[in-house]
């Protein structure tokens, strides 16, 4: 059996709180202090949703980049290809050598990257992409759990800080706020009473 949260009335409560300890004479608070009290509040809400938040941009982000590596790893493959020229040192700093390959018929050629042990005449794996053409490995699906898990932080960061900067720099007002008050009713209490005349 579940209970049900009555989301509504909870909500109804804690706004007719908040408005009677704003009225109540037994708890006198400033406008200042209203104002700073709600900026707190909106703040600690923005802190507490903001992880529900990333986390759902960061299970959308781990769909997205599955669903990418999955056609990757369903499209790709290897083949056998034979090196035909000596392997030479490229200023890309790898090791570079023209490869040829047969895939069901299908001759290829190029220029692509080998191991430094790859020698004239031995066979390298080269991925192949649909199309035939030589094409870079696919990622593997750890890579998708990386790219949701960062989306996840960088939103939850992005948050918390703009919490954090909306708060001390909405702090920063009200307590300059406050001092210039401070200062007016300072200033007020200095001035000299004129007598009245008869």
């Amino acid at each position: 059996m579940s209970a049900a949260i009555p989301l509504h009335d909870s909500w109804t409560r804690l706004v007719r709180l908040w408005l009677l300890l704003l009225r109540s004479p037994r708890r006198p608070m400033r406008l200042l202090g209203r104002y700073e009290t709600l900026l707190r509040i909106v703040v600690s809400l923005a802190v507490v949703l903001a992880v529900p938040v990333a986390a759902a941009i960061g299970t959308a982000a781990y769909t997205s980049q599955a669903a990418r590596i999955q056609t990757e790893q369903a499209t790709k493959f290897v083949v056998d290809a034979t090196v035909t020229t000596p392997p030479v040192w490229t200023p890309a700093r790898r090791f570079e050598a023209t490869v040829q390959w047969n895939d069901n018929g299908r001759e290829g050629i190029g220029i692509l990257p080998v191991p430094r042990s790859a020698a004239l005449g031995k066979d390298v794996p080269v991925w192949v992409g649909p199309d035939g053409a030589p094409t870079s490995a696919p990622p593997r699906l750890a890579a998708a759990a990386l790219a949701g898990l960062g989306a996840s932080l960088v939103v939850l960061a992005g948050i918390w800080l703009s919490a954090w900067l909306l708060l001390r720099g909405g702090g920063w007002l009200l307590s300059r706020h406050r001092s210039t008050g401070w200062a007016q009713q300072w200033r007020n209490l200095g001035r000299p009473v004129a007598e009245e005349c008869p």
